[in-house]
C-alpha cells in the first residue's frame, strides 16, 4: 500500500490496481483466506471473490473507495450470480485481520 501511495505522490494519475509487482501475493493470499473460510472461490470483475450461500466477499485494493468502478462491476456480476450481499475486503485486511 505504501508503494502505491508513493506512486500517487509521483504521478496523481497512476493506476491503483493489482497489476503492480508488489501485489502478486494476491492470488495465494486470497485462495488461502477463502479456503480457511470454507467458501467457494470465484472471480467478479477480475477480482478474487468467494461465496457462501447468497453472501460473498471480494478482495479490493486498500485505496479504493466503495464506489470504485471495478467494485461496482463486481457487485453487478455477483447479483447476476445470486449473491445478494457482496462485501468488499481489502488485501490489507485479509493479510492482517482475516477473521
Amino acid at each position: 500500500m505504501g508503494l502505491d501511495i508513493a506512486r500517487l505522490a509521483l504521478d496523481p494519475n497512476a493506476a491503483l490496481d493489482f497489476t503492480a509487482p508488489h501485489w502478486q501475493v494476491l492470488p495465494s493470499a486470497s485462495n488461502a483466506y477463502f479456503a480457511a473460510l470454507g467458501w467457494t472461490a470465484c472471480t467478479f470483475a477480475g477480482l478474487p471473490a468467494a461465496r457462501s450461500g447468497s453472501g460473498g466477499e471480494v478482495i479490493v485494493h486498500p485505496l479504493w473507495s466503495d464506489s470504485h468502478p471495478q467494485l461496482s462491476q463486481a457487485r453487478m456480476e455477483a447479483q447476476v450470480n445470486r449473491i445478494n450481499k457482496l462485501q468488499p475486503k481489502t488485501l490489507f485486511e485479509v493479510l492482517r485481520r482475516p477473521f
